[in-house]
């Protein structure tokens, strides 16, 4: 499930105020805003900002919230580290991955085993572990 969870990471939209642009518009400001609210522990808020309300539905129809919070919490120490070596990778992405609606970007690990996919949709990151 935590798959499922950061497969949305990175886009709903509605969360910035007019004079602040939103940390998701850039995968290279999406990911640190990530890592901050799972370091920070705010799981409800990064349910609410990293899930896309599609996949969110989907989730939530096999679940209840506090199920997958328990979830998150559980597999957050993973995810930080997932998202803290992408955060430090340097040059160009693994390879491009564009879509009809969608932009993406797929990054393999030093390890050469992890895939880490980021696809931007309406504008937003989110991102498939």
């Amino acid at each position: 499930m935590i798959t499922a969870i950061v497969y949305s990471a990175l886009a709903v939209s509605g969360w910035c105020s007019d004079t602040q642009e939103d940390p998701r518009s850039k995968l290279e400001t999406a990911i640190p805003y990530f890592i901050r609210l799972l370091e920070e522990e705010k799981y409800d808020e990064f349910i609410d900002k990293a899930i896309r309300r599609s996949v969110l539905e989907d989730i939530l129809a096999r679940q209840s919230r506090d199920e997958l919070i328990n979830e998150l919490k559980g597999g957050r120490k993973r995810v930080l580290e997932l998202l803290k070596v992408v955060k430090e990778l340097k040059g160009e992405p693994f390879e491009p991955l564009l879509k009809e609606d969608e932009t993406g970007m797929r990054y393999r690990l030093p390890d050469g085993k992890v895939i880490i996919n980021f696809y931007k949709r309406m504008g937003l990151w989110y991102g498939s572990f």
